[in-house]
């Protein structure tokens, strides 16, 4: 899927889920109903979101 720069989308994935970044991983989102849930955007210098299942 691809959307202007900048655009927000809602993502909710399985807990232990980390987002990817140009350096590091970190946890992706909050708590919700079991899983973990955000509005996202890419990272700094990154063209697409990159989420690592656990």
């Amino acid at each position: 899927m691809t959307a202007p720069s900048g655009t927000q989308v809602p993502v909710t994935v399985p807990e232990g889920t980390k987002q990817q970044l140009l350096l590091t991983a970190q946890v992706f989102g909050t708590p919700y109903a079991g899983a973990r849930s955000a509005w996202t955007t890419p990272g700094p210098l990154q063209s697409a979101v990159t989420l690592k299942l656990p």
